[in-house]
Parts: C-alpha cells; structure tokens; sequence
C-alpha cells in the first residue's frame, strides 16, 4: 500500500544512517521545510507527518541526507504524535519549547 511505498522510497534514498550533511545543507533544508509549509497552507488536510515527508524525500533528491523522525508523548487526553526531520541529529524548523 501507500506506506510501503513511502517507506521503500525513504530507504532507497539512506543506508539508514545518517550521513555526512554536505555544507550549508542546514541552511538548504530550513528553506525546504518552509517552503513545504507555505505550500501546506494550501492542503487544509495536510499534518506533520506529510510536511516531514515531504521534506525528507525532497531533501534526499538533492543529496541531503535528511532523517524522518516520528514521536508520541502522553498528556491529558492520551497520546499526541508527531513528525519532524533532523539533520545530522538536528531537529529542522522545530519550536525548541
């Protein structure tokens, strides 16, 4: 189905490691990630995960070496989760609160 083509085109772009960010790829993938969010804006269906998807498998298409990164916590009303992408173990765009 469609989250086995997802994951099978995350895995054909990395080893699975995280590699070596070629210079100012930090620069270039905030600009991607805000450049998906604009876009976004657009797709009043669109959550986290689809951004950081997005942003994952564009970034890799022009050699960065961008990590999907998916999180759950609990709160009061159960579970909240959450997508993002990481460079190099750096979270990309994320509020550090």
């Amino acid at each position: 189905g469609a989250a086995r083509r997802v994951q099978s085109a995350l895995a054909a772009g990395s080893s699975g490691e995280a590699g070596v960010a070629p210079r100012g790829a930090l620069e270039a993938l905030a600009a991607l990630r805000e450049r998906v969010n604009q876009a976004a804006r657009f797709v009043p269906s669109s959550r986290c995960l689809d951004q950081a998807l997005a942003t994952c498998l564009r970034a890799r298409a022009h050699g960065i070496p961008a990590q999907l990164q998916l999180g759950m916590r609990r709160d009061a009303q159960g579970f909240t989760a959450h997508a993002w992408v990481t460079l190099d173990g750096v979270p990309v765009g994320e509020d550090p609160a």
